[in-house]
């Protein structure tokens, strides 16, 4: 029986505050109309981290009208300079069709950017992609090392599906004691499908 994948993940969000990045829309940080002539000036002037906030503001509908165009025009801009969150977010819009024309191969080559720039969404989606074999030939080994580098990040959905890997022997040996450790690990923060998954692997 196979357990409970966690799904794609979406939009990567930017925190202002510090220039982290981040998965949890809650902490994301508000902005106002006062600060919105400042940021599109630096944007403008090709300020990559603005030009990430200003295509979220724009995906987002905040402060300024809802535009998925406007957003794949600015997530580009930054993209361009090898901004990871830009680059996974310009993913995020080709996979889902958002604003610019579905290119499943388009969205592979972003996640792929940002995922080479550290950030652990984009190592999942990457990922995901490469274990189902959408807009990139299926690639257990390649899906492996890139959950890999998401778990040692602490990214419990990538620490889910690689207990996945494990337990079905995909893309390695299969090995029952490593895939419930990485279910722990994922369940240890909170993820629910890895508790799912724990017990059905244990059953």
């Amino acid at each position: 029986m196979r357990n409970e994948r966690q799904p794609f993940m979406g939009i990567a969000f930017l925190f202002m505050a510090v220039l982290t990045i981040g998965a949890s829309d809650s902490k994301l940080e508000s902005l106002t109309a006062h600060d919105w002539p400042k940021l599109m000036q630096q944007a403008r002037k090709g300020n990559h981290r603005a030009q990430t906030r200003v295509g979220m503001a724009f995906e987002r509908g905040e402060v300024v009208k809802q535009d998925f165009s406007e957003a794949v025009k600015w997530f580009s801009k930054a993209a361009e300079q090898a901004d990871p969150v830009a680059e996974h977010n310009l993913g995020v819009m080709y996979y889902q069709g958002t604003g610019v024309q579905r290119n499943l191969a388009e969205a592979a080559k972003w996640f792929e950017k940002a995922a080479a720039g550290g950030l652990p969404e984009a190592q999942f989606n990457a990922a995901r992609l490469y274990e189902t074999g959408t807009g990139v030939p299926q690639n257990f080994g390649r899906a492996l090392d890139l959950y890999r580098e998401a778990a040692r990040r602490g990214y419990a959905p990538a620490e889910n599906n690689l207990g996945h890997m494990y337990e079905n022997g995909e893309g390695v040996a299969r090995d029952p004691a490593a895939a419930m450790q990485w279910y722990a690990r994922s369940a240890q923060q909170g993820d629910a499908s890895a508790y799912r998954s724990s017990a059905t692997a244990a059953s």
